[in-house]
């Protein structure tokens, strides 16, 4: 399933990316937050929606749409 990975530093456009139908939130925070500049302990996985991916055992492929944008972000800090 192709989607495409947003970081939000700077003017870079979205990574497309392949993931695969067994590809987990919690792999997936792993394989991307350090080649993505985030670190892993503070990455952050939303969708377009707003829908944060918080559950590192929840399949990606159940739940996104093909093609669908997801952006990995730094917590904000706070309460």
């Amino acid at each position: 399933m192709k989607v495409y990975v947003d970081v939000g530093v700077g003017n870079k456009l979205p990574k497309e990316v392949d993931i695969s139908k067994n590809e987990t939130v919690g792999s997936f925070r792993r394989k991307y937050a350090d080649e993505l500049g985030v670190p892993l302990n503070n990455a952050q996985i939303v969708s377009d929606l707003g829908t944060e991916f918080s559950n590192d055992r929840a399949k990606l492929s159940s739940l996104l749409q093909e093609e669908e944008t997801i952006h990995i972000t730094p917590r904000a800090k706070g309460g």
